[in-house]
C-alpha cells in the first residue's frame, strides 16, 4: 500500500496510527491467513424442524414458527427463519389482511334482531334486620320485542341458580329452550 505513493503516508497517518501502518508492512501480516468471519451456521436438526414445521402447517407465517420454536426453547432469529425457508422455495407466509366484516354490525343486528337476547347481572344493596347484603338479578332483554323479564334476587349467585334463571327465561319469551347442561 504505501509502494504506490512512496511510502509518503504523512496523510494517511492521519486516519491510522504508525504502529498499525508498521504492521501492515511486517512480512508476517502478508503470510497470516485471514480470520473466519461470520457466525456458525443453524443446526442441520433445526433447519429440518423449522422446514417441517412449514411443511406441515401452510398457514403459518414466520412469526408463527419463531414463536413455537421458542415455546421448545429453540433459540432462532426471525430472519434467519426466513432465509431458511426462501432457500429452500417453501411457499410465502399467508398474507395478513384487515378485511372488515361484509355485512355491518348495525345490519347484522337488525337482520337477526328477533332471535337475539341482551343479558346483564346487576347488583343492589339490600338492608336487613341482619345488615347490609348485596342481591343479585339476572335480567334477560329480547331485543326484538324489547321485553324484558327479570329473575328473582338471590344472595348466593351460583351456576345452578344462572340456569334455573335462564329456564325459566326461556320458558316465558321462547316457549321452550334447548340446552345442553
Amino acid at each position: 500500500m504505501g509502494n504506490e505513493i512512496d511510502h509518503d503516508v504523512a496523510d494517511v497517518m492521519l486516519v491510522v496510527k504508525p504502529h498499525t501502518y508498521r504492521r501492515w508492512l511486517s512480512p508476517k501480516a502478508k503470510a497470516r491467513s485471514p480470520k473466519p468471519g461470520g457466525r456458525s451456521g443453524t443446526a442441520e436438526d433445526t433447519v429440518a424442524l423449522i422446514l417441517r414445521m412449514a411443511a406441515e402447517n401452510l398457514s403459518w407465517g414466520y412469526k408463527r414458527i419463531f414463536g413455537e420454536l421458542n415455546k421448545l426453547g429453540i433459540a432462532v432469529g426471525l430472519t434467519t427463519i426466513r432465509d431458511i425457508l426462501k432457500r429452500s422455495d417453501c411457499p410465502p407466509p399467508p398474507e395478513k389482511t384487515k378485511s372488515r366484516p361484509s355485512v355491518p354490525w348495525s345490519k347484522f343486528v337488525s337482520a337477526h334482531m328477533e332471535s337475539l337476547v341482551a343479558c346483564d347481572l346487576f347488583t343492589k344493596p339490600v338492608y336487613t334486620l341482619r345488615g347490609k347484603f348485596d342481591a343479585y338479578v339476572l335480567v334477560f332483554i329480547h331485543l326484538g320485542s324489547r321485553r324484558v323479564y327479570m329473575s328473582l334476587p338471590t344472595l348466593h349467585p351460583i351456576d345452578a341458580w344462572v340456569m334455573q334463571q335462564a329456564n325459566a327465561f326461556c320458558e316465558s319469551f321462547i316457549g321452550t329452550c334447548q340446552h345442553s347442561a
